[in-house]
């Protein structure tokens, strides 16, 4: 029973794999999922929001960096770098033929490697995001912030459409995310209504 689940479960992720990469394609979602998966493309924007978080965002403002800064060198420092080592799962364009492998310079088909990396899980991409978007709700309501998780899911998707990442990588991150940052949460709250008694501060959460 186990092992026809399994077989089930790597079919699905090979299905979905193949039809985002090579199925559900178009020159625009090219460009789009590339900018979307590099970083270096919300430098600047990061950079502005962090200026204006840190002059205008007040103690509520401060709390969501340093949680965000927590989250981020400890969630993707510690427990994705870990987390590659320990399970060394190559990208599927390292290990699989015929992805489409989009970069700037253009798209070409993926070729096996004879040394993979194995950084294919978790992904640093989706653990960051989910981070940003579970604790934007957390600190600001759902409410208002709700359409991170929107942003969220299109990374880990673009992750798929540029074959970095399995579907099965992307999902398993995002659990592994939120129980993360569910526990951050939990001692960012008691660590507030523990110490913020002596300035009679709000609560936050």
């Amino acid at each position: 029973m186990f092992t026809h689940l399994w077989n089930l479960g790597r079919e699905a992720d090979f299905y979905l794999l193949w039809h985002i990469n090579s199925g559900w394609i178009s020159p625009f979602l090219d460009r789009l999922m590339l900018i979307v998966s590099t970083p270096r493309f919300f430098v600047w924007p990061a950079l502005v929001a962090i200026a204006a978080l840190l002059r205008f965002g007040g103690r509520r403002g401060r709390v969501f960096l340093l949680l965000l800064v927590l989250a981020i060198g400890l969630g993707d420092g510690v427990i994705d770098n870990f987390g590659k080592k320990l399970v060394r799962r190559a990208r599927p364009n390292e290990a699989m033929v015929g992805l489409r492998v989009v970069e700037e310079s253009g798209v070409y088909e993926s070729w096996p490697l004879l040394h993979p990396g194995g950084r294919s899980f978790p992904s640093g991409h989706v653990f960051n995001n989910v981070s940003l978007a579970m604790l934007a709700c957390a600190v600001y309501g759902t409410r208002r912030f709700w359409w991170v998780w929107f942003w969220a899911a299109l990374i880990g998707y673009s992750r798929i459409y540029l074959g970095a990442h399995y579907p099965s990588d992307v999902l398993g991150t995002a659990i592994l995310s939120i129980l993360f940052n569910l526990a951050l949460l939990a001692g960012a709250r008691w660590a507030w209504r523990r110490w913020r008694s002596p300035w009679n501060a709000p609560t936050l959460f």
